[in-house]
């Protein structure tokens, strides 16, 4: 009498997967993938916010020495569009005058001159007493949104919807 049964007989035939198998793992890599793409996209987004912000205190830093050296900031057109620090080429901008006393560079947005950091000064006087530092984020900021900033002129279209996703430094 043979000592195998019918499962065993069964067992030794299959030697791959099925098609089921093979598409139930198939899914899951997909899921799985679909994941963290979307997880790397906003851990991305995340660190070039990061980057902004450190950008605008480091740009704080050398209005602060500037001021220490002159008793003021540097003034902006507030006729023009919003006035980006210094961009461009040649680069024109109020806080060009920053370089190379004050800030070796004056930092550029991550994703390049498309978007960019803005600067508008109070331009009673040559050398103004207050500022304001803004930028886009790709995320709510998550505070200092727009709308805690103060600005020397209406220039409410300078920013699109929404102001959530804006994020200032006043002084």
């Amino acid at each position: 009498m043979n000592s195998y049964s019918l499962k065993d007989k069964i067992l030794a035939k299959r030697r791959g997967f099925t098609l089921i198998e093979l598409l139930v793992v198939i899914t899951i890599i997909t899921i799985l993938t679909g994941i963290s793409i979307v997880a790397y996209s906003r851990i991305q987004k995340n660190a070039r916010d990061g980057k902004r912000k450190a950008d605008l205190a480091s740009v704080q830093n050398a209005l602060e020495l500037y001021y220490a050296d002159n008793s003021g900031y540097p003034p902006t057109d507030q006729s023009a569009d919003p006035p980006l620090l210094c961009a461009g080429s040649p680069e024109t901008g109020p806080l060009c005058t920053l370089k190379p006393n004050y800030s070796q560079d004056i930092p550029k947005d991550p994703l390049g001159e498309s978007r960019g950091y803005f600067y508008s000064a109070d331009t009673a006087d040559p050398l103004s007493q207050h500022y304001t530092l803004w930028t886009k984020m790709e995320i709510s900021s998550s505070g200092n949104d727009i709308s805690q900033c103060y600005f020397y002129a209406n220039h409410s279209s300078w920013f699109d919807a929404p102001l959530a996703n804006w994020y200032c430094v006043s002084f």
